[in-house]
């Protein structure tokens, strides 16, 4: 474990060896020739360890001054090597004494866990979060570190908050909050934390008289001892709703049914001491019926609070849907509210409505949606109640059994208020009920020479700090089997002093108010670490004036009639007990003063050099450098002329007075600032009057509701209903005015320089309209009297548009209809393009017309030009009196030629003539020499005319294939041949 926790019964030393360190840890000198050596182990809590020097020691026969005294000093520390253990302690306490038996100097030290009494925490406050997280924060100033944390611990969630608390007490603190047990590794200076039921283990060992008992002390009380605890989380938070009778505690009565048996059928073998078997019967029924209805009603409590996450959910989005509403709403009103009787004829006014509409059946369907889960969440707690009912005392005992139980019912409460979820409070309850349901046992058992005679009482046996050990005492009737919290051990006189309990250790009623004081003056200067939940103030003024005057008088009388007063002095202090009730008295010691109201249970008033605490502070007058006010919504602090309010999370909300810039934050302003919040002057107490400025943004409304200004911080968009004037001094017409008929500016003159008229559209300017991109000349946009001209980035003319119509542009064209005597650009793309001449690299268009249209490819639906020059020409059809082509023509489909005198395809037509043409049925093909020429053959169809031939020349010889013609000279004979075959001749003259 890292602390001395235990007895090793097998070691050979049964003497520690002790080293003088320094704060570093460099030993300086063994520790020898002391006495009066005792140590105390505790369990979870700080070990500490004393001994004696004598001022003279003798060397050789001479006594010289011990070297130990100017050795040993404070906040030294003391090595103690014990069992194969290390263990470091700080030197804290020495006493200097004079005696019979010479001078001596006694030393306190305690282990150094100790350190962390130095080290402070101030002004903390979570709401929750783990152990772990918890003591990583203590531990962060200081050489202490986290090592072992049980997993359970980070399975919890607490709330935390102290205002001023050494880092010990922080620890001790936030453990006894989770329940945990703090065992110390001061070799390594680490902090583990355990659950208590893990530390320590029964081993067997037997106590008894005459086997190392020596003496043995049994403390009982029974009025400490608990049947029924009722459990309180934070704001009162229960666990009434996890448990199947509804009740808010838990009970056990086997301490008073003990030793009571019965068999299945309820025959009674052996009787209880203390209740009647009737009864008996009853509880142990009553415990069978609980245990059969709790799994059904475990599975209604999971199904019950399924429900509810489903109705968190639908509610949340009602919510949102509502939110919407409002934003309609707002808009119909501003609508109303600006047009009157005419809104209802307006576009807007009607869209709007219509949305109203949609939203209002969408927030009746999700109304719908919850009424639903609110009725089968119903049902599902009225079989709850129905199980609740069933489990009712009055239904499972008798009136006389419930008397008789009524003696038996001892009730306390536990708090506490870091816990926020109910199955954590009804865990945590459960574990301190197991310390609570019996009387709490206080034994101390005194082992005389168990240290010299380890080996033949406990030989391989260890007796370690928490284990279970077993005490029994015949004569006393004492056999307890209880866990160890304490041990003394005193080495000189060879003897432990075991201190072994049942539960919470417990004090005497003397301790009860010594050790309420001691954490007032050590610990914290609020009396408890909880939150105190103040009540209310109504009537602040005159409540306050009441409890004053009445005080002050009390204490004027108090005075006066001193004498019959009740004061005593004694070893414990100044008593000054209260006239009319005897546990109300005022106590005075150790520099400090405290009033109990309840027989030193608790503190209702302490006063230290710390300052006051109490429940109650009155007076005429509040000072102090920081101030401290706290309620359960909420804190407030008034430190460095700066008031600051915090939220139930301990998130700053508002800032007033002297504050952190928020962009500078080593420079300070005087202001009000609000985090994550609203500033909301309201002109009267109705809804939507006044301005509203929060996160969302700023708003503005009149006496009647209506939102006249609005300014959104997501968006950025601004609303105004009304004018908005922008002046560049105090006169009228300065400056720009924006109304709903338009916008309007004004020179320093009074006169208008610019007009946007929001009816018609129209935009006058008395000057020049520039949109530069640079502050040099032309750049950017520039529309005067002359036109409208565009400039590149370097100053480059890009386009004109000039009042006499003509356009220039460096660029591409693109529109649905260009028109223009002249056209000119690098591509120029439009759905009709028209114009005198039309020229470009490019020409994309549904429609081209011009008399001339020159590009390097021009597309289009419908070409028509008079002459059309083009690289590439693409259209569906063109038209064109001359189509004036310098390259190759490829036509993938037929060309069509307009039926009219005239129209054919011409050949070199500058130089000869040839030319294909139609006139009615004939086509023409006119040339100087027509030439046919085939690679295979030509064929024709139909008749073949050469009447109007002058000649035939080159017809086909006869003697290939198809028909030829051939000649015999000497039968003057032309034959005509087919294939090759004479078919026919002429005689020739």
């Amino acid at each position: 474990m890292g602390a001395l926790s235990y007895i090793n019964t097998i070691s050979d030393h049964t003497y520690p060896l002790l080293k003088l360190c320094k704060p570093d840890r460099t030993v300086i000198s063994p520790l020898k020739e002391i006495y009066g050596l005792g140590l105390t182990i505790r369990l979870g809590a700080i070990n500490e360890i004393s001994f004696t020097i004598p001022t003279k020691i003798e060397r050789q026969h001479i006594l010289i001054d011990n070297p130990l005294i100017d050795l040993i000093k404070d906040r030294y520390y003391l090595k103690m090597t014990y069992n194969n253990q290390v263990e470091y302690f700080l030197f804290l306490d020495k006493n200097k004494q004079v005696g019979n038996d010479g001078n001596s100097i006694s030393y306190t030290a305690y282990s150094c866990g100790i350190e962390l009494a130095d080290k402070n925490i101030r002004d903390y406050e979570e709401t929750s979060k783990t152990l772990s997280e918890y003591v990583n924060f203590f531990l962060a100033e200081t050489e202490w570190k986290l090592d072992y944390v049980d997993a359970a611990f980070n399975l919890k969630y607490r709330s935390f908050d102290v205002s001023s608390a050494t880092v010990l007490q922080c620890l001790f603190d936030i453990a006894e909050r989770f329940n945990a047990l703090i065992v110390w590794d001061t070799k390594n200076r680490k902090v583990n934390l355990h659950q208590p039921n893990h530390i320590g283990m029964n081993r067997g060992v037997r106590l008894k008289e005459g086997i190392l008992l020596d003496s043995l002390s049994v403390a009982t009380k029974a009025e400490d001892m608990v049947t029924r605890l009722k459990a309180y989380g934070q704001d009162g938070l229960e666990f009434r709703a996890l448990s199947p009778t509804g009740s808010n505690y838990l009970e056990d009565f086997s301490y008073f049914i003990y030793p009571f048996e019965c068999d299945t059928n309820y025959n009674v073998i052996k009787q209880s001491d203390y209740m009647s078997n009737q009864l008996c019967i009853a509880l142990t029924k009553y415990k069978r019926k609980l245990q059969s209805f709790q799994g059904q009603f475990d599975s209604l409590v999971a199904q019950k609070k399924a429900k509810q996450d489903d109705i968190q959910q639908e509610e949340q989005e009602l919510s949102n849907l509502e939110t919407q509403l409002k934003t309609y709403l707002n808009e119909r009103d501003v609508i109303n509210y600006t047009y009157q009787d005419q809104a209802p004829g307006r576009a807007d006014w009607s869209n709007v409505i219509s949305r109203i509409n949609a939203k209002q059946n969408e927030i009746n369907n999700k109304n719908s949606q919850i009424a639903t889960l609110n009725i089968q969440l119903m049902n599902i707690e009225q079989q709850m109640s129905d199980l609740g009912l069933q489990l009712k005392m009055e239904h499972n005992f008798s009136p006389e059994e419930i008397t008789e139980l009524n003696k038996y019912i001892i009730v306390k409460e536990h708090h506490n208020d870091s816990i926020t979820d109910e199955k954590d409070l009804l865990e945590e309850a459960k574990e301190i009920f197991k310390t609570l349901n019996e009387p709490p046992i206080h034994v101390n058992v005194g082992l005389e020479g168990y240290l010299s005679n380890l080996h033949e009482t406990m030989s391989m046996k260890q007796i370690a700090i928490g284990d279970i050990i077993r005490v029994q005492n015949d004569e006393l009737r004492v056999r307890l089997t209880l866990k160890i919290i304490e041990m003394q051990f005193d080495f000189n006189n060879d003897s432990v002093n075991l201190t072994i309990a049942n539960g919470k250790d417990v004090v005497d009623e003397n301790g009860k108010l010594k050790k309420v004081i001691y954490d007032i003056s050590n610990t914290s200067t609020t009396v408890n670490m909880d939150k105190y939940k103040w009540n209310q103030g109504k009537d602040a003024m005159d409540g306050v004036t009441q409890i004053l005057n009445s005080e002050f008088d009390t204490a004027k009388n108090i005075l006066l009639g001193g004498y019959a007063n009740s004061t005593t002095i004694n070893e414990r202090g100044l008593y000054s007990k209260d006239l009319q009730d005897d546990k109300t008295y005022l106590v005075i010691n150790n520099a400090l003063m405290a009033i109990t109201p309840d027989g030193g249970n608790s503190i209702a008033v302490a006063i230290s050099k710390r300052g006051v605490h109490a429940e109650v502070i009155a007076g005429r007058l509040l000072l102090g450098n920081k101030l401290h006010i706290e309620d359960e919504l909420g804190i407030v602090t008034i430190y460095n002329g700066l008031q600051s309010v915090y939220d139930t999370n301990g998130k700053i909300k508002v800032h007033l007075g002297r504050y952190p810039h928020p962009d500078s934050p080593s420079q300070y302003k005087y202001g009000l600032r609000v985090y994550d919040g609203a500033i909301d002057i309201r002109s009267s107490s109705n809804a939507y009057r006044g301005t509203q400025l929060d996160g969302s943004g700023f708003r503005a409304f009149n006496n009647n509701g209506v939102r006249t200004f609005n300014v959104d911080a997501t968006t950025g968009q601004v609303e105004i209903i009304g004018d908005l004037t922008i002046k560049s001094s105090p006169s009228s017409y300065r400056g720009v005015v924006i109304t709903s008929s338009g916008i309007t500016g004004y020179n320093a003159s009074g006169g208008i320089t610019f007009e946007l008229n929001a009816n018609s559209g129209r935009m006058t300017s008395q000057e020049n309209f520039l949109i530069q991109t640079s502050t040099a000349y032309n750049y950017g946009v520039k529309i005067d009297n002359y036109g409208i001209r565009g400039y590149s980035t370097n100053g480059t003319r890009t386009f004109e548009i000039d009042t006499y119509g003509n356009a220039f542009f460096s660029g591409n064209i693109s529109a649905s209809t260009i028109s223009g005597t002249t056209i000119n650009g690098t591509t120029i793309n439009g759905g009709s393009i028209s114009g005198t001449t039309v020229s470009a690299s490019s020409i994309y268009g549904g429609s081209i017309s011009a008399t001339t249209i020159n590009g390097g490819t021009i597309t289009g639906t419908t070409i028509n030009g008079n002459i059309i020059n083009g690289g590439t020409i693409n259209g569906t059809k063109i038209n064109s009196a001359d189509i004036n082509i310098n390259d190759d023509v490829r036509i993938g489909n037929r060309l069509y030629l307009n039926d009219t005198s005239g129209s054919g395809i011409y050949f070199n037509r500058f130089g000869s003539t040839g030319k294909i043409y139609s006139n009615g049925n004939y086509l023409t093909i006119y040339s100087d020499t027509l030439l046919i020429s085939s690679m295979n053959s030509t064929s024709f169809n139909g008749v073949v005319d050469f009447t109007a031939a002058a000649s035939i020349i080159g017809v086909a010889r006869g003697h290939t294939s198809g028909i030829g013609i051939a000649y015999s000279s000497a039968s003057n004979y032309l034959y005509v041949r087919i294939n090759g075959t004479n078919v026919g001749y002429v005689k020739l003259t």
